[in-house]
């Protein structure tokens, strides 16, 4: 993920930016992947990231267009323990 207005001197291993804020290469990334010949996709999701309690609707797209499994490891910092045990 490229913030708007930024740029990273990614290492070369990374063969595709994905610019926040440019919808189509949501769906581009996904179709590299797919044509990449991978198993499995693992997205670590960063809710400080994409905003919100959740995914953001633009990822969702990413997540439609693949063509294999993706695990996905969500992470938030929480400003306060939650004690319910329903949530935990």
């Amino acid at each position: 993920m490229t913030n708007p207005g930024c740029s990273y001197d990614y290492s070369p291993a990374v063969r595709f930016q994905i610019r926040e804020e440019v919808i189509d290469e949501y769906a581009q990334g996904a179709e590299l992947l797919n044509n990449a010949g991978f198993d499995v996709v693992s997205l670590q999701h960063e809710y400080g990231i994409f905003g919100g309690q959740g995914p953001a609707p633009i990822s969702l797209i990413s997540y439609r267009a693949l063509e294999m499994p993706v695990v996905t490891t969500p992470s938030y910092g929480a400003r306060q323990a939650d004690t319910d045990p329903a949530r935990t």
